[in-house]
C-alpha cells in the first residue's frame, strides 16, 4: 500500500513537472518572439493611404519587436488584391502580416467583385492604427470653382466629363460612385492604381476630376496644380481648414473613411497576435510615429482586435446595402 502511494506521488511530481516545463517553454517562446523580419505587405504603391501607416509603424517597430525590423512589401496588382491573397496563402506563424484589412478596400470590394480570399475565414485582425479622409480635385487651371460648378457643366454637357479614383471597390471608388449616381450626371470613370498615380493623374489633366486621399492633396494645392473642390467628412478637418466639406456645399456625401488594420493569416496563434498588437499599439503612441502621421494628417485611431472585427463587419453591412441602392454592378 505503502508503495502504491508512493508511486501515484511521484507521478503526480512528474506530471507537475511536465505542465510547469511546458508553462516555461511557452513563455520562452512568448519572450523570444519575434526571432527575425516581420513583413507587412501593402497592396499598393508607396506613399499611398495604405502605404504610408504601414511606414510609420515600420519606423519605430524595433524597438518592441525584439530589435527586428518590421520591413514594409508593396505587392502591387489585381487591383491591390494580390497582397491579401498572398497573406492570407502565407504561413501562420505571425512573420507575414497584412495592411489595410477590414477597410473599405475588402468591405465594399467584396461586394463588387470575386475575391480570392474570405475576409474572415482567411485573416484575424491585430489593429487599427488610423484612418483618413477623401476628397474630390480638378486641374489648377480647371474652370470650376465649387460643385455647384462641376455639376452644372456636367449635366449640361453629358459624357465630355472623365473622373478618376485610386481603384475598383475602395472608398474613394464608393465616394465618386455616390456623388455621381446622387447627381446623375454623366461622366466617364477610369480607375487608376492607387493614390499618388490617381493625383498625378489630374494634377496633369488627364482627367477632369478624381477622388482620393485627402492627405495627398495640399503639397500639390499650394503649387496651384490641383484645386480641392470638396472634402468627404461630415466638418472641415483641423488639417485642411481651408477645403470646403460636400455637405456644406449642399451635397449629402457618404463619406466613406479610409481606415486601416492590420491582420494575420488565419490559424496564427493567439499569443501572437497579442504580442504583434502591443508592439504596434505602443508603435502608433511613439512620439516619432505621431509626429510623422501628424505630418501625413493622418488621424490616429486605434482599436484592439476584437472591436477592429466588429467595425469592419459593421462597414461591410453598411456597404453591402451602398452597392444595393446605388445599383453598382459586380464584376467579374
Amino acid at each position: 500500500m505503502y508503495r502504491r502511494v508512493v508511486k501515484i506521488l511521484l507521478c503526480g511530481v512528474v506530471a507537475l513537472g511536465l505542465l510547469l516545463a511546458l508553462g516555461a517553454g511557452l513563455t520562452a517562446a512568448e519572450e523570444e518572439f519575434p526571432t527575425g523580419p516581420i513583413y507587412m505587405v501593402v497592396g499598393y504603391a508607396p506613399g499611398g493611404g495604405t502605404d504610408v501607416p504601414a511606414r510609420a509603424l515600420a519606423m519605430v517597430a524595433p524597438e518592441y519587436l525584439n530589435n527586428q525590423p518590421l520591413v514594409v512589401v508593396n505587392k502591387t496588382g489585381g487591383a491591390g488584391m494580390l497582397a491579401p491573397k498572398f497573406v492570407a496563402a502565407s504561413k501562420p506563424d505571425g512573420y507575414t502580416l497584412l495592411m489595410g484589412w477590414g477597410g473599405t478596400d475588402y468591405t465594399l470590394r467584396r461586394h463588387i467583385t470575386d475575391v480570392p480570399f474570405d475576409m474572415y475565414e482567411d485573416f484575424k485582425p491585430v489593429i487599427t492604427v488610423c484612418q483618413y479622409s477623401g476628397c474630390v480635385a480638378v486641374p489648377g487651371n480647371s474652370p470650376f470653382k465649387s460643385l455647384d460648378d462641376l455639376v452644372d457643366y456636367a449635366r449640361a454637357h453629358p459624357g465630355e466629363l472623365s473622373w478618376g479614383h485610386t481603384a475598383r471597390g475602395g472608398e474613394h471608388h464608393a465616394n465618386g460612385v455616390d456623388f455621381v449616381t446622387k447627381t446623375g450626371i454623366d461622366i466617364t470613370e477610369i480607375p487608376y492604381h492607387g493614390g499618388p498615380e490617381t493625383r498625378n493623374a489630374v494634377a496633369g489633366g488627364h482627367v477632369d476630376l478624381a477622388f482620393f486621399a485627402t492627405f495627398l492633396a495640399p503639397e500639390m494645392v499650394a503649387e496651384g496644380m490641383i484645386r480641392v473642390l470638396g472634402v468627404c467628412t461630415e466638418e472641415r478637418s483641423p488639417f485642411y481648414p481651408d477645403y470646403p466639406t460636400f455637405k456644406e456645399q449642399g451635397y449629402d456625401s457618404i463619406n466613406a473613411p479610409g481606415i486601416k488594420m492590420v491582420a494575420a493569416p488565419a490559424g496564427t496563434p493567439d499569443w501572437k497576435i497579442q504580442i504583434l498588437h502591443d508592439a504596434f499599439k505602443k508603435c502608433v503612441e511613439h512620439r516619432a510615429a505621431v509626429k510623422f502621421m501628424e505630418k501625413m494628417r493622418l488621424r490616429l485611431t486605434y482599436l484592439n482586435p476584437e472591436d477592429s472585427l466588429k467595425l469592419a463587419r459593421k462597414m461591410d453591412q453598411k456597404y453591402a446595402k451602398l452597392v444595393e441602392q446605388l445599383g453598382i454592378e459586380k464584376l467579374r
